[in-house]
């Protein structure tokens, strides 16, 4: 009677093979992760810029305090779930202006980088959404 089955040359070579192929497919799917939080961080940060302009025409020329975000008419950007954590400060860097920045939060090569608007609807911060420079 013959058995039918793999050798250990066999199998070893297909768990090479299985191998090789996560290698290179794990960090083209970090990349692809890292590019959607900072797209996603990006819309958020300018839906926050469009909420506090909008709320500074409706109050005089003040801008929101962090609290209540409905008051600039989104939902909390800060679910306990979520990677990247925005923050809005006051009078930075100068009296009646604010600056909303997105940082990221997790693990990862972009953890603690941060991305800002400010009131001229200008962007800065050392998260670039290249992930290969984080």
């Amino acid at each position: 009677m013959r058995h039918r089955g793999y050798t250990l040359t066999e199998v070893l070579i297909t768990i090479t093979i299985i191998g090789i192929m996560a290698s290179m497919a794990l960090p083209a799917y970090d990349r692809s992760v890292e590019g959607t939080l900072f797209r996603s961080a990006s819309d958020v940060l300018n839906t926050i810029h469009t909420g506090e302009m909008v709320y500074a025409a409706i109050n005089k020329g003040a801008f929101f305090a962090p609290g209540d975000w409905s008051q600039i008419f989104m939902d909390d950007p800060n679910p306990a779930d979520v990677s990247v954590t925005y923050t809005i400060a006051l009078d930075v860097p100068a009296p009646g202006n604010f600056e909303a920045t997105a940082t990221r939060g997790g693990g990862g090569s972009c953890a603690g980088k941060t991305r800002t608007i400010h009131k001229d609807r200008k962007l800065d911060g050392l998260w670039t959404g290249n992930p290969s420079t984080c």
